[in-house]
């Protein structure tokens, strides 16, 4: 009975990888463009490099061969602007059936960036600009930043490091998960944060106007841009680079 069960489950793991394929495409970008990248049911991750094109690579996979024609990843370019876009072509399939799509994909280091993903990690490296991430059930990394970052985050943390500030406002936001923010020294704030189940910690240099354990409000530099850090069954994280 024990080998009949292992067996079983030796063939069930075959059936599920079964149905994958990888899709490829890139076009030109010039520094300063737009990229927008809207994901479902896979992870995501983006990194900025020293090429004026974005590149992608897309894997699909879905327990039947059929499955894959409904998972639809669009690839378009209008003006200076990129969107690559996951669909299901299909109403009547269920996420639990139909298999998942990830990505990876290559940017022009100075863009401005939009992605979100829905069950999935996301990470972002290396962009020059304004980022802002959005994930359902999954966290978020963006490193080595030079702009401004806004991510939102639903059962997962939220990591963020920014190397320069370009002076914009900035938001992370996550429920259940801590949110960490490294930025430099040099960072001119008022800084704006609160978690419902956690504790605050910040070794920047500030004036603080209030602090209790899970709340703070502090200027650093003299203040400037708006940043507002928002937990809930997490913990919040402040440190110079």
């Amino acid at each position: 009975m024990k080998k009949l069960a292992i067996i079983a489950l030796m063939v069930w793991s075959v059936f599920v990888t079964a149905a994958e394929v990888t899709i490829e495409d890139s076009t030109s970008l010039a520094a300063g463009g737009e990229v927008v990248v809207k994901g479902i049911n896979g992870s995501i991750l983006i990194h900025g490099w020293d090429k004026d094109e974005v590149q992608l690579k897309a894997v699909k996979k879905a327990r039947k061969e059929a499955d894959l024609s409904k998972l639809e990843v669009s690839f378009e370019k209008s003006g200076n602007t990129v969107e690559i876009t996951v669909k299901k072509t299909s109403s009547g399939m269920s996420w639990g059936d139909s298999g998942s799509v990830t990505m990876e994909i290559w940017v022009p280091h100075e863009v401005t960036l939009h992605a979100r993903t829905t069950n999935g990690k996301l990470k972002v490296s290396e962009i020059t600009g304004d980022v802002t991430l959005a994930s359902t059930n999954g966290k978020i990394e963006a490193l080595a930043l030079n702009g401004s970052l806004n991510a939102r985050s639903t059962n997962g943390g939220v990591t963020g490091e920014l190397l320069s500030h370009n002076g914009n406002d900035m938001s992370l936001k996550t429920t259940n998960g801590g949110l960490k923010l490294r930025v430099p020294a040099s960072l001119a704030a008022d800084i704006s944060a609160n978690t419902s189940n956690g504790s605050i910690s910040c070794d920047l240099s500030m004036v603080v106007s209030n602090k209790k354990r899970n709340s703070l409000k502090a200027t650093t530099n003299g203040g400037g841009a708006k940043v507002e850090l928002r937990s809930t069954n997490g913990g919040i994280h402040i440190s110079r680079n």
